[in-house]
């Protein structure tokens, strides 16, 4: 039972060993893995609010050029509908009265000259020409929505085809000094604004910039697709406007295209606001390569650890039946050569305490063959 003892004391450290060195490599390759997982998120997350507030800047600078420009096109349509109530421009001359009327602001490129329209629709003045030709516009909703409407204020059609060219078309309303409807003094910023606009951004080919109404209709956008303009987003039941609140950001398919993007929209200070997108892809460009770097290298370290652990557990036994097939015992140490029977007295001899009897240092065999010889 003792031998056995031994063997089995003999063969737990190395099961242990082998074991304990198993699980300490997985553990250390699942810790490193963790560390490594957790620094290439924490990279994706700075490389998704670096491209987030790159687009919230985009977003607001255009919506704060696009509404600069808008007031100073409504300041001078206040002036133009405020100046009809005066009594003198019924004497004065047509120069004279473009004079009183008209600023050198509405003459600016991309703006369209200002017309006014009397209560029914037709075209009494207009600001490029000192004659200029008859026209109704009574059907127009930048016409119809100030005569029945008396408060709408500043009005902003949908994007339309307004003098040979793709336009906006800016409207307020003309009343008398009881409130009465007088007509509608009309203006519009074209197509080619937004264009220059947009060519002076240094954008990727692939992302987007998406001017909008209130009432989230499509003014202009670039990649430009006439096909889009004009489309009203808050028609669709795929897409809530909540998904992009303003000031706020969205990630994913977006209402006009099925490309992934990032979102940006700015905020509520102007009458339109502005929505930039930038395809998922690019904004993850850089945090993919360096996360396919990294995860081969800690797979490369996985693999290493993993073979390394593997060919130890493998080569244990062998180690282990080598050390038996030496002479090892039980207790992993080796059997030393038996010394001489004089050789051995000598040494229990030299190792018993002075004071202790004869026959101390002898062991229980030799003292019984002494006991035998004087037998």
């Amino acid at each position: 039972m003792l031998s056995r003892w031994r063997e089995v004391t003999a063969r737990r450290p190395w099961r242990i060993s082998a074991k304990l060195l198993i699980i300490s490599s997985v553990v250390t390759v699942i810790g490193f893995s963790a560390i490594c997982v957790n620094v290439m998120l924490d990279m994706r997350r700075g490389e998704e609010s670096l491209a987030r507030q790159t687009l919230e800047n985009l977003a607001t600078t255009i919506e704060s050029d696009v509404s600069r420009n808008i007031e100073i096109y409504d300041l001078s349509l206040k002036a133009v509908a405020a100046n009809m109530l005066l009594p003198e421009l019924a004497t004065v001359s047509k120069p004279i009265r473009h004079l009183i009327l008209f600023d050198h602001a509405t003459t600016a490129r991309h703006f369209g000259a200002i017309r006014v329209f009397d209560a029914e629709g037709r075209l009494t003045i207009d600001a490029s020409t000192l004659d200029p030709l008859p026209e109704v516009r009574s059907e127009e909703d930048y016409f119809r929505v100030h005569r029945d409407n008396p408060d709408i204020g500043l009005f902003i059609s949908r994007p339309m085809l307004f003098r040979g060219a793709y336009s906006i078309v800016l409207s307020r309303r003309v009343s008398d000094t009881d409130g009465g409807f007088m007509g509608v003094v009309a203006g519009s910023i074209r197509f080619s604004y937004f264009h220059e606009l947009f060519e002076r951004l240094n954008l990727d080919p692939d992302d987007s910039i998406t001017v909008l109404k209130r009432d989230r209709t499509i003014m202009m956008r670039r990649p430009f697709d006439l096909d889009v303009i004009g489309k009203n987003l808050g028609t669709q039941q795929s897409w809530k406007a909540d998904n992009l609140k303003a000031g706020g950001s969205y990630a994913g398919q977006g209402p006009v295209d099925a490309t992934p993007r990032l979102y940006s929209r700015s905020g509520d200070s102007g009458p339109l606001f502005v929505v930039a997108g930038k395809p998922l892809t690019a904004v993850f460009e850089l945090w993919q390569r360096e996360a396919y770097r990294i995860g081969a290298v800690v797979l490369a370290l996985i693999l290493h650890a993993g073979l390394d652990a593997g060919a130890r557990a493998r080569d244990w036994p062998t180690c282990r039946g080598r050390a038996q097939a030496r002479g090892d015992g039980d207790d992993g140490r080796a059997h030393r050569p038996e010394k001489p029977p004089q050789v051995r007295f000598r040494h229990r001899r030299r190792m018993a305490p002075r004071d202790a009897p004869e026959g101390a240092g002898r062991t229980v065999d030799d003292r019984c063959r002494s006991l035998q010889g004087l037998q």
